[in-house]
């Protein structure tokens, strides 16, 4: 948990939550969509995370992207910042998370997309 920490400290959340907005490389966003998944296991990176907007796109990930590798991880760190944080599902939710979680649940034949 420290080089979360640290990561967080030396301002390393904000181009996470950037690439996952703007990259149009699905390696690019795989990784970044996986790290802030990894980060997000940090309960104080989870509200950072969500403080600087990095919901919206991983919610848009999910509902948009073709690519089961961006898939798994953009759901998965969705579900790492709903980890014991109410604001975060709230968040999720009213930002059509659950909805792109249902459809990407009955859209894909990927078993790793489903076991994120």
């Amino acid at each position: 948990d420290d080089n979360r920490t640290a990561i967080e400290r030396i301002g390393g959340l904000e181009p996470l939550v950037r690439l996952c907005s703007s990259s149009v490389s699905d390696a690019v966003l795989e990784s970044a969509a996986a790290a802030l998944a990894n980060l997000a296991y940090n309960e104080n990176n989870r509200k950072r995370i969500a403080q600087l907007s990095g919901v919206e796109p991983l919610v848009w990930l999910c509902a948009h992207s073709k690519s089961d590798a961006v898939l798994e991880s953009a759901s998965a760190a969705l579900g790492n910042l709903a980890y014991y944080n109410d604001r975060n599902r709230i968040r999720i939710a009213e930002t059509g998370g659950l909805a792109a979680l249902a459809q990407l649940c009955e859209g894909t034949g990927s078993v790793s997309v489903l076991e994120s």
